[in-house]
C-alpha cells in the first residue's frame, strides 16, 4: 500500500470566512480512495476557526459530525461504501448548503459580537 494525500481548499464566499476543505487518502497501487474528510470551516472576526460540519471515513465507517446542530458525536453509517462518487456528493452538499449550515451554527453557538455584519 502506497498512500498519497491530496487536499483542496475552497473559499465559499467573498469574505473567505467559509471554507470547504477536502482531503483524500489515495492508494496508488489499488487506485482507490481509502479515506476522505470534507470539512466546512467558519472563521469568526476574532480569528477563531470553527468546524461546522464534517464528513469522513475514520474508524472504518462513514461518519457525519453535525456540529451546527450541536452533535459533536459522530453519526456512523456502516452500510455506506467509500467511493469517488460519495466524495463528490459530499463536497456538492457542502457547496449547496454551506449558508444554512453556517447560519444555524452561528445562531446556536456564537455570540453576536463575534460575527461580521455583511
Amino acid at each position: 500500500m502506497v498512500i498519497e494525500t491530496h487536499t483542496h481548499r475552497e473559499a465559499l464566499d467573498s469574505t473567505k470566512q467559509n471554507v470547504l476543505v477536502a482531503t483524500i487518502l489515495y492508494d496508488t497501487i489499488t487506485k482507490q480512495i481509502v479515506n476522505f474528510c470534507v470539512l466546512l470551516l467558519f472563521k469568526t472576526k476574532d480569528g477563531a476557526i470553527h468546524e461546522v460540519i464534517k464528513f469522513d471515513f475514520s474508524h472504518s465507517c462513514y461518519n457525519v459530525h453535525r456540529y451546527y446542530l450541536g452533535h459533536s458525536m459522530r453519526q456512523e453509517k456502516r452500510d455506506i461504501i467509500i467511493s469517488p462518487d460519495l466524495f463528490r456528493e459530499v463536497k456538492k452538499d457542502v457547496r449547496q448548503n454551506w449558508q444554512g449550515y453556517t447560519l444555524t451554527y452561528c445562531m446556536r453557538h456564537l455570540p453576536q459580537e463575534l460575527l461580521d455584519k455583511h
